[in-house]
């Protein structure tokens, strides 16, 4: 056993906290780049001043080994209050970084960018001219300490002109002052009510505006 340790060294993994993160995480990404096939990333993260370790997401439902696409990720840089920080890698733990919050800082800002593959022997093809298929664990960074069913997360995304989306996550009740709620009506389930749903057919297939939109 030591000699496997000796071999494969490892960093313990922070304690979980028995109660929810708090604030919510921000992740606001732009996927207008389809010629590069590059997703812009900006998130929000509320914290407080000491050391912060964040994760990207490493062991993802279906999957047998570590293969969170790390490497695609560039550009990483960390402010508070328009400062650059100073970030560094676990060396045990390349899916791991470290960050020293200042003191009086509440929120940290996170910008980097994905770069999706753009030959299948580097991975998933998820970028085309015709569809995207953004995976939100491969554009979001999260701190340690909390189980991730517990740290909520409001996830934004910029599209090409003209294009529309499907998602399984909640989206706006346009009747219901924006409440979210499942998707459920519209070529993707893009509207959670059947209201939404046919204002939004109005709008942009008769040119006839509602209520709603």
């Amino acid at each position: 056993a030591s000699f496997e340790a000796a071999l494969y060294p490892t960093t313990p993994a922070a304690p979980f906290s028995a109660t929810p993160y708090p604030g919510t995480l921000v992740v606001s990404v732009d996927a207008t780049d389809i010629a590069r096939r590059i997703f812009t990333v900006h998130e929000e993260i509320p914290v407080s001043a000491g050391e912060l370790r964040l994760y990207y997401p490493k062991w993802l439902p279906g999957g047998h080994d570590p293969s969170g696409p790390i490497e695609q990720i560039g550009g990483l840089t960390f402010t508070v209050d328009g400062k650059v920080l100073p970030w560094r890698r676990d060396p045990l733990d390349m899916y791991s970084f470290l960050v020293d919050v200042p003191a009086g800082a509440s929120k940290l800002l996170v910008d980097f960018q994905f770069l999706s593959p753009l030959d299948p022997a580097q991975g998933r093809i998820v970028v085309t001219p015709e569809i995207i298929g953004l995976q939100w664990n491969t554009v979001a960074l999260y701190p340690a300490g909390y189980r991730t069913r517990r740290i909520t997360v409001q996830p934004n995304v910029k599209l090409p002109e003209g294009w529309k989306f499907g998602t399984a996550l909640e989206v706006a009740v346009l009747e219901a002052n924006n409440a979210p709620r499942i998707g459920r009506f519209g070529w993707k389930n893009q509207h959670a009510s059947l209201e939404s749903f046919a204002a939004d057919a109005y709008l942009n297939e008769m040119g006839i505006t509602t209520p709603l939109l």
